[in-house]
């Protein structure tokens, strides 16, 4: 990879919000940036926080989380780490966080060609899962 590419990447990793920008093509609003910007800080700063997210439906919940854990795959593609998630049911919740971060790791630039999926319900990004 050229120092310019390199350059560019380790700026798209710094950033949850550059990172979603660019890597997979999507402008998030500020009140969704503010919930990212806070997910990621409390994750990568072990700081423990139970966070709620309330959004007026159709407002881009789930979309945030599905680009949070592609983030954070990506990000700690060099590590053992794991998200644990949990979800009401299978059917329908879990099953369409499924697809839903499916969808976004494959038209994600940086993932597209770097993820994989594990016993059925697992995403792997490297060594991150």
């Amino acid at each position: 990879m050229d120092d310019a590419r390199a350059l560019t990447l380790k700026r798209l990793l710094l950033d949850p919000v550059l990172f979603i920008r660019y890597a997979s093509g999507l402008r998030l609003r500020r009140y969704q940036e503010a919930v990212v910007r806070a997910v990621v800080d409390s994750v990568l700063h072990g700081r423990g926080l139970s966070l709620v997210v309330m959004f007026p439906r159709q407002s881009g919940k789930n979309e945030c989380q599905a680009q949070i854990e592609a983030y954070l795959l990506t990000l700690l593609m060099q590590t053992d780490a794991e998200i644990v998630k949990i979800s009401p049911t299978w059917k329908p919740q879990a099953q369409n966080a499924m697809r839903r971060l499916e969808r976004v790791l494959q038209r994600n630039r940086l993932t597209a060609t770097l993820w994989t999926r594990e016993s059925g319900y697992i995403y792997r990004v490297g060594r991150a899962r």
